[in-house]
């Protein structure tokens, strides 16, 4: 146990969204195996992943002024702009190298994503701040991360950038893709490089292209906060991606 605790969100369509709580690093997650539950378990650790909105925002509010907490959402939660100085084309790009041309944020998959990651991101916050005895501060700027403010990112978990258990099917997809979007900002600040008997890839951080620098963005977790009117510290026009190399 450590003294971060990090949330993954998988968005899902309908019902589907999922989210999980990590309190420690896990390690070798290609070997976790599904229980019935919708538990991720190996060896002496164990993760249970959830549905219920109101049960998250109960463990956030317990671990916040206690202890680091961040929360990911697997959803492109940032996306560029149009400006009059700029080609359209140039727009309609990958927003890093790790999108290429099938993960783009616009396809469908990620589109989708992005619109059901709006009202769900409110929804929590706007549970979290009601139930908060004093308002709660957040921050897309992991400089800025501390116990009293909540850490807000993107996990890319798509295409050869996400690990499969060793068992479940594509049923558990959502509960395991919350898992891995814990888990890759937990590998990303604990593992660093990843020796070759843990595992050959890694967690890395994604970084814009140049087209995208130069691009006015929309941050879809600036303007949640801005909805639910919660302190934001040095905001930023994009967030923090992470990613599996």
């Amino acid at each position: 146990m450590t003294d971060i605790v990090i949330y993954g969100f998988d968005v899902g369509v309908g019902n589907n969204r999922a989210w999980t709580r990590l309190d420690s690093c896990p390690e070798w997650l290609e070997q976790f195996t599904l229980e019935p539950g919708h538990k991720f378990s190996l060896q002496q650790k164990s993760y249970k992943v959830k549905k219920s909105l109101e049960e998250l925002s109960k463990l956030l509010l317990q671990d916040i002024g206690k202890r680091k907490v961040a929360i990911g959402f697997e959803a492109p939660m940032w996306i560029p702009t149009y400006t009059f100085d700029k080609e359209l084309s140039s727009v309609f790009t990958e927003r890093f190298a790790e999108e290429g041309e099938n993960l783009r944020w616009y396809s469908r998959g990620g589109a989708v994503a992005s619109q059901i990651a709006m009202p769900s991101g409110i929804e929590l916050l706007t549970i979290l701040k009601k139930k908060f005895q004093s308002n709660i501060s957040v921050t897309t700027d992991i400089s800025n991360w501390n116990k009293d403010t909540l850490y807000l990112y993107e996990a890319f978990i798509a295409g050869k950038h996400k690990f499969r258990p060793s068992n479940g099917n594509k049923n558990h997809q959502h509960y395991w893709d919350s898992f891995l979007s814990a888990a890759v900002l937990y590998d990303y600040l604990f593992l660093g490089p990843v020796p070759s008997n843990i595992r050959n890839s890694k967690a890395q951080k994604c970084q814009p292209t140049a087209i995208m620098n130069s691009l006015s963005k929309r941050c879809y977790w600036n303007e949640i906060a801005d909805a639910v009117h919660l302190d934001v510290v040095s905001s930023t026009d994009m967030c923090d991606v992470y990613t599996f190399g």
